[in-house]
């Protein structure tokens, strides 16, 4: 009788438990990534916002720690999802891109995609993140960012 007692309140604590963490993995947001191919036709679509393109590479640890730390952040992630058609790409990437209408191809050179390499003026840094409005002007944040000063930022881009 003791064994089913203790049975049945391990059993009760493991499902509340589980039931809370589902909860709150439930409740927190992500950042809803689009793909590059589709980001003009959004913009189109959504006038008002700006794209967001995030500009990585899969070995640096930079861009690493801007995705676990800054771009998992809930008030970034708010921001991003209310502001931006947000966009990344890995500058490496050996496929060819298409934005705006343009195909853009790998750099073999370079080691890098033409897109990433146009966009960031030839000077290649990761993480590199650009606000990009509907007539095509940009600006760049380079670097590591933490969630205030990358909101801060944002904020202050045209």
């Amino acid at each position: 009788m003791r064994i089913i007692l203790l049975l049945t309140v391990i059993m009760g604590f493991t499902v509340n438990l589980v039931y809370g963490q589902q909860k709150k993995i439930a409740l927190r947001k992500e950042i809803r990534w689009e793909k590059i191919s589709n980001a003009s036709g959004l913009l189109k679509k959504n006038p008002k916002k700006k794209i967001l393109l995030l500009i990585y590479t899969t070995w640096c640890p930079y861009c690493k720690k801007m995705e676990v730390e800054t771009l998992s952040d809930q008030e970034v992630i708010k921001y991003i999802n209310a502001n931006y058609i947000p966009v990344k790409i890995d500058a490496e990437t050996k496929d060819t891109l298409t934005y705006g209408g343009e195909k853009y191809t790998y750099l073999e050179k370079f080691g890098i995609n033409r897109l990433a390499y146009y966009l960031l003026d030839g000077k290649v840094g990761y993480p590199s993140t650009l606000s990009i409005d509907k007539d095509g002007k940009y600006s760049i944040l380079r670097g590591f960012i933490r969630s205030k000063e990358f909101i801060n930022q944002l904020k202050s881009t045209y």
